[in-house]
């Protein structure tokens, strides 16, 4: 197995993993800025032990939340998906198309089941399905255009 291929092998898994990470990081900054309610908190309890009323108390606590709260997810997410198509392009070394878009993928399919288990507005299952994969998209391009443009190294100044 030549080299080129190992790369590509690893460059999704890679992505996948800076994308979990970074979206991990800015919802954790998110967090401080903006701190769960006792309301969002005693939820959280009730999912964690499977009480049937877990999700109208997500619900509920969801309704209550500021918007930027909501806001900085959504930020999150996008960041998240952007750096791990950005990663993922950059370890395979590839066009940007196949890697970016399984990034865009697994971006949606990750805020999809974060759907499933918790109550969202409308506007942020529109952003989360439509932002962060077009952040992937754009970031994949942007490390493709590195790597053409400059023999596949990335460099400052």
């Amino acid at each position: 197995m030549n080299l080129k291929r190992i790369r590509f092998a690893l460059a999704l898994p890679a992505g996948v993993l800076v994308m979990v990470a970074f979206t991990g990081f800015f919802e954790g900054l998110g967090k401080r800025a903006f701190p769960p309610s006792q309301e969002m908190l005693d939820a959280i309890a009730l999912l964690q032990k499977g009480d049937e009323g877990a999700r109208d108390a997500l619900a509920a606590a969801m309704n209550g939340m500021p918007f930027g709260a909501l806001a900085v997810v959504v930020l999150a997410w996008t960041l998240g998906a952007a750096l791990g198509a950005f990663a993922a392009c950059r370890v395979g070394g590839a066009n940007f198309t196949p890697l970016s878009i399984a990034i865009a993928v697994v971006s949606v399919v990750f805020i999809a089941m974060n759907f499933v288990l918790i109550p969202h507005p409308a506007w942020m299952i529109a952003a989360g399905v439509v932002i962060p994969p077009a952040a992937a998209i754009g970031a994949g391009r942007f490390a493709s255009g590195l790597a053409q443009g400059q023999g596949g190294r990335a460099s400052i100044g």
